[in-house]
Formats: C-alpha cells, sequence, structure tokens
C-alpha cells in the first residue's frame, strides 16, 4: 500500500486513505469488463488506470509528458465508486 501512495504522491494526485482502501477521486473515462478487466479515470490532466491481468494487476499514471505503470499483487482489487476510484488491500 505505501508504495501506491508513494506512486501517486510523485504525480500529485488527489486521493483518500480509509483504512485498507486507497480512494483516488475522478471522472470515468474508461471500463472494460472483459478478459482483462480495465477501469480508467481521469483527474485534472492525468489519465490513472487500473488493470487486471492474469499473473498481477497494474496501477497506471499518463499524463501529457510521459506515463508509468505500477504493478500491484493480485490480491489488490479496483472498482469505481462515484467520484471514486477505490483501490482494495
Amino acid at each position: 500500500m505505501e508504495k501506491v501512495i508513494n506512486f501517486l504522491k510523485r504525480y500529485n494526485i488527489d486521493f483518500t486513505v480509509d483504512d485498507d482502501k486507497i480512494m483516488i477521486i475522478g471522472n470515468v473515462k474508461y471500463v472494460d469488463i472483459g478478459s482483462f478487466p480495465t477501469i480508467s479515470i481521469w483527474q485534472g490532466n492525468n489519465e490513472i488506470g487500473f488493470a487486471k491481468y492474469v499473473v498481477y494487476n497494474n496501477l497506471s499514471i499518463r499524463t501529457h509528458a510521459r506515463s508509468e505503470v505500477l504493478n500491484l499483487p493480485k490480491s489488490v482489487y479496483a472498482y469505481y465508486e462515484h467520484p471514486f476510484l477505490v483501490l482494495h488491500f
């Protein structure tokens, strides 16, 4: 959880920590519930995404200048509860 918090702080992402959840405020951009479920949100000029893969999950941040991905354990899952992308640890 600490790695995710540091990752979000590095990009000045607005988020709240509540017990075992990190709640990232943003507007939904894209949701795919297909074979590799994905949730993407916008926060200002930043696109924040969570994707679920076979071996790991990942959190990505894309700005106009760069993008970065942080791999997460399969035990971390995400859902969107307006107005937050919620990462549950």
